[in-house]
């Protein structure tokens, strides 16, 4: 706790910030102690039992105050968010080059689906096999994703990988760490703010350059 009577970063800073302002946060004078020592326990994350989920529910008749969608109740998790552990679904604001290959691979997908007609399975899927099917984790990796790291230049990686390289370069940029838990599909942004809590070394030189021109 040493470090209590010193500066905090400027990631430790933004991280504070948002932790205060998470509603599952209960306890807010535990957010320095959980900052400084990584336990969760300071935090007193809200529980969210069955009986608050279907109180909320009928209260607010089954519509999202933050969306204004409609929700069965079975598709309620805390803000009606399911975890992307559990297999929920995110909503995110794609790049123009990812919207421009995603329009780029419909057209092929739709071409492939009118020449192979009765043949293609139609699984109403993104990503498919060459016939419409569905695509197996093994495959993907050994027959794309490996050689695509070679080709790259890259060095092994697990496919998982590319979603935390993808966290950590969010919150690298200075992305707001609620928005980048929402795009995660985690349950609370305590759980981001705690699994990509490394400081990377670009981020510390600028925490330094920040506090060098305060002073200055």
């Amino acid at each position: 706790m040493a470090k209590a009577a010193g500066l905090l970063t400027h990631w430790e800073g933004a991280e504070i910030k948002a932790l205060m302002i998470d509603d599952d946060v209960n306890s807010k004078k535990g957010v320095y102690p959980y900052v400084l020592s990584r336990d969760e326990k300071h935090l007193a994350i809200r529980p969210f039992t069955e009986a608050q989920r279907r109180e909320a529910y009928e209260r607010q008749g089954g519509i999202c105050p933050k969306c204004s969608k409609h929700f069965v109740i079975d598709e309620m998790e805390a803000d009606h968010i399911t975890p992307w552990s559990k297999g929920g679904r995110t909503n995110a604001v794609h790049t123009p080059q990812a919207v421009a290959a995603l329009e780029r691979h419909r057209l092929r997908q739709d071409q492939d689906r009118a020449r192979l007609g009765a043949a293609w399975a139609d699984c109403d899927l993104v990503f498919t096999t060459a016939v419409g099917g569905l695509l197996e984790r093994d495959q993907v990796v050994r027959r794309d994703f490996v050689p695509l790291l070679k080709r790259a230049g890259l060095p092994p990686v697990r496919f998982h990988d590319l979603r935390h390289t993808a966290a950590t370069l969010l919150l690298s940029q200075g992305v707001h760490p609620k928005v980048a838990s929402e795009m995660l599909g985690h349950a609370t942004v305590a759980i981001t703010l705690d699994r990509y809590s490394h400081v990377t070394e670009t981020m510390q030189r600028a925490a330094a350059d920040s506090m060098a021109s305060l002073l200055e």
